[in-house]
């Protein structure tokens, strides 16, 4: 089972999206057409708390314009996946709404 764990901005603009690549680790920002808008993603570890949370409190991002994203790739049908404690923390700083995304992974693995 392979858990993978994002903060993710949904709705950025070019300079917005510029910045967060240069302020935050790790940070990528895409160009989301049909929004005509950049989604910044950051995979989701306690060293990058400070920078996020300057970043988030500095560009005055509104908490309806992020969440955080947990992807979780399976081989089995059921099974318990054990969120990690970065999600809790963050939460307490930015209480976003979280999205799960479950996948079963084909047998090639």
């Amino acid at each position: 089972m392979n858990v993978e764990v994002s903060f993710r901005f949904l709705s950025l603009n070019k300079l917005q999206a510029h910045t967060l690549e240069r302020e935050v680790a790790n940070s990528s920002a895409r160009y989301v057409e049909d929004k005509n808008c950049y989604v910044g993603t950051i995979p989701l570890t306690e060293d990058i708390f400070d920078p996020l949370m300057i970043f988030f409190e500095r560009q005055q991002i509104a908490l309806s314009n992020c969440d955080i994203f947990l992807s979780v790739l399976s081989s089995k049908d059921t099974n318990i996946v054990d969120v990690p404690t970065s999600v809790n923390k963050m939460l307490k700083h930015i209480n976003c709404k979280l999205v799960f995304s479950y996948a079963a992974a084909s047998n090639d693995l």
